[in-house]
């Protein structure tokens, strides 16, 4: 069984502005740094999606050393983003070329959604969104 410490914690960053995320990023220093869609929010501050883009991807300022980086490889704006303080993401969505992707998608009602999640040449089904899954494969991997 593994339990978790106080040691680790999920944190939502939610911005509408610049330096928000620098701000909180300082504070949590993240180890997975994860970013699903640079969409349309907050545009009264950070003007158009670039915009979005600058501000969200300020957590990587901050991030810890050994961080890993995980976007939406679907995402136009984040799968722009070739290296992140050295390292080259992690993709994750439906598009094959994506390290994670979810392939054989069927909505089975109250069920849930299954799929198959494929990463280098494995693929296993699975029930739950394809960014979760990813996070916690990478995450137990750190173990």
């Amino acid at each position: 069984s593994y339990s978790v410490s106080d040691e680790e914690a999920l944190a939502e960053m939610g911005i509408s502005d610049f330096g928000e995320m620098t701000r909180l990023s300082e504070m949590v220093k993240p180890t997975i740094c994860v970013l699903t869609v640079i969409g349309c929010c907050h545009l009264e501050n950070l003007k158009d999606r670039d915009g979005v883009l600058s501000a969200k991807t300020e957590m990587f300022k901050y991030a810890s050393e050994n961080a890993e980086f995980i976007l939406n490889g679907d995402d136009d704006k984040l799968y722009t983003v070739e290296n992140v303080n050295g390292k080259k993401p992690i993709f994750f969505g439906f598009a094959s070329d994506n390290n994670y992707y979810a392939e054989n998608i069927e909505n089975n009602g109250e069920g849930g959604i299954s799929c198959n999640l494929c990463f280098d040449i494995s693929s296993f089904s699975l029930l739950n969104a394809v960014s979760s899954i990813s996070i916690c494969i990478i995450f137990l991997d750190f173990r």
